[in-house]
């Protein structure tokens, strides 16, 4: 039997993307990483350093900390 794809819901906040997002370029059966990417517009002002977003890949901080924050 193969390996089950795996697709974290992950419908929280930014500290939730991150740490989900860690835990995908771990796994080596990674289908597809869920985030809302238009919740409320003040999300951003809770962190530090917002987490990005480019060409519709989460960029893994690789600032110390979880958040990419300090």
């Amino acid at each position: 039997m193969g390996m089950m794809n795996m697709t974290p819901h992950n419908f929280y906040g930014h500290l939730s993307s991150v740490i989900c997002a860690h835990f995908c370029a771990a796994v080596p059966n990674l289908r597809i990483m869920e985030t809302d990417i238009d919740a409320v517009p003040w999300r951003d002002e809770l962190v530090d350093v917002p987490p990005v977003i480019e060409n519709g890949e989460f960029v893994l901080p690789t600032r110390p900390r979880w958040g990419g924050g300090g």
